[in-house]
């Protein structure tokens, strides 16, 4: 199947409905997914038990002023 490119959809903050966004910092969000991201992580590896000590623990923030 060939993706259409021409197809644009335009949508305004007032039209979108509740995705159940979480309110908290991403360091929280992160921690609500670690343990299933290890889990897929060493999955993934195949057999690699270190996989956990290779995940990013660090979660930086940028904001433009």
């Amino acid at each position: 199947m060939k993706l259409n490119k021409n197809i644009v959809k335009l949508s305004q903050m007032k039209n979108i409905v509740n995705d159940e966004y979480v309110d908290a910092s991403i360091k929280d969000r992160i921690e609500m997914v670690w343990d299933i991201t290890q889990e897929l992580w060493a999955i993934s590896t195949k057999g690699n038990i270190n996989a956990k000590s290779r995940l990013q623990r660090n979660v930086t923030n940028l904001t433009k002023a």
